[in-house]
């Protein structure tokens, strides 16, 4: 089966991401340079931002607010996912009912921290994108020979994504370069069916890339009621528009969470990073210009007289421990021999000013003077902490609550979603009530 139209579509969708992604790339050469960048090439990585930058505050500012999401909104000393059932229709409930809805958030949690599960890197990704760029992608699936979950984290670079007139998702493009052989583990041999011209091409080199689209759209047979299904899945070859494979899902596989959307718009942006990015880019500019002129003060620049040093003019070496021989014959009255340029740098330490001042603003464009609880200076009553701790839960519920009602909720939402549909999530009847109605703390 052929699919054009899909090919059409994902074309115009990246097209219309072009203007996101100029965008995309200043943020993440200011604060995400290992990221690398959205305009090269698959075959290229794009590292040279890291390499060019004078300063590493402001990746490190966004390091640290990353880490700030996985402590806050992921606690590793108890089980932060609850499940709760959000309407009665007409269930009691009873000690037993609550006990179970216990259970079940355990169970969940349990299934989601499988060491095999690679949640903790994939989030940690998700946690810097989000941090970045206001967005990330990652996906999870179900390993029905291994029994359990699978996270995996994904490039901004390769997805673009249509949303209806509530903002909700309705379409999910993927458009890479797998090899053949990472094709075959995901299908199996059985249900990967690579078109004539490919088969020509692959014969026995498992390492080919294939440019592949990967569309999830909404399933037309579920609005209908003549499936149970909402989401269709299809990858198609990009070149031929073969279709590879196809099957319909019960959960949308791609987990996206967003921190600030504008109206009309797919996609999201980081607040702080936008914020902090005209100052960012300033103060890689002043630490270049202190680290010159630290440079010049350390090692100024060398003045010979020429035909005067012993071995010609390219043979001056001031390195430390050397000679140099002057010829005895020059009078230095005339000038000396060696000197060294003086230069005015009397303004270093102005410019030490200018970079203490964008560091502490970026420090708090990235919200960390809010997230972090200061230190108690002298002795203090429990009361007085108790008072502080209140402060600082006002100050952080606001960055928390909306990353924390998206970004929690559609990770536990597709996890639970590869569990039903892989079979491996249980419940009595009343249960389904609560698991389509999923609220996480």
């Amino acid at each position: 089966m052929k699919h054009k139209a899909i090919i059409k579509s994902v074309n115009k969708a990246f097209k219309d991401k072009e203007g996101y992604e100029k965008l995309c790339d200043a943020l993440v050469n200011i604060f995400y340079p290992e990221y690398g960048g959205f305009r090269a090439d698959d075959k290229t990585e794009d590292y040279e931002a890291l390499f060019a930058q004078s300063s590493g505050s402001p990746s490190l500012k966004r390091r640290e607010l990353a880490q700030s999401f996985s402590t806050m909104l992921r606690p590793t000393n108890k089980v932060w996912v609850e499940i709760r059932g959000r309407f009665d229709y007409g269930v009691k409930k009873d000690h037993q009912y609550k006990v179970e809805l216990k259970a079940k958030s355990k169970e969940l949690y349990f299934y989601m921290y499988d060491q095999r599960s690679n949640i903790t890197t994939t989030t940690s990704s998700l946690d810097n994108a989000l941090a970045c760029l206001g967005q990330g992608v990652a996906s999870v699936w179900f390993d029905v020979k291994k029994n359990h979950l699978t996270y995996i984290p994904h490039h901004l670079k390769e997805f673009a994504w249509r949303v209806d007139s509530a903002g909700d998702i309705t379409t999910v493009y993927r458009s890479w370069k797998p090899e053949v052989h990472m094709l075959r583990t995901m299908f199996g041999e059985n249900e990967l069916k690579f078109s004539k011209e490919t088969e020509d091409k692959i014969k026995d080199d498992d390492t080919m890339e294939i440019p592949v689209i990967h569309c999830v759209k909404k399933n037309p047979k579920f609005d209908s009621g003549t499936s149970k299904n909402e989401w269709l899945s299809i990858y198609i070859e990009k070149e031929t528009g073969h279709e590879l494979n196809s099957k319909e899902l019960n959960y949308l596989p791609y987990i996206i969470p967003f921190w600030h959307r504008i109206p009309n718009k797919p996609y999201a942006y980081s607040p702080p990073a936008i914020v902090a990015l005209p100052d960012s880019n300033l103060l890689q500019n002043v630490t270049a210009s202190i680290l010159d002129a630290g440079q010049l003060a350390v090692e100024p620049t060398i003045i010979a007289q020429s035909g005067v040093v012993l071995g010609g003019d390219n043979n001056v070496n001031v390195s430390a421990g050397q000679f140099l021989f002057v010829d005895e014959k020059y009078d230095e009255r005339g000038g000396a021999a060696i000197s060294t340029l003086k230069r005015d740098l009397n303004g270093l330490p102005y410019g030490f000013e200018i970079q203490e001042g964008l560091t502490n603003f970026i420090h708090e464009a990235f919200y960390l003077n809010k997230i972090t609880l200061p230190a108690p200076v002298g002795q203090v009553t429990a009361y007085e902490i108790a008072q502080r701790v209140e402060e600082w839960v006002r100050n952080t519920l606001p960055l928390i609550e909306p990353i924390s009602a998206d970004y929690n909720y559609k990770l536990c939402k597709a996890s639970l979603g590869a569990l039903v549909g892989a079979g491996r999530w249980i419940c009595r009847r009343f249960l389904l009530i609560w698991i389509s109605h999923l609220l996480i703390h």
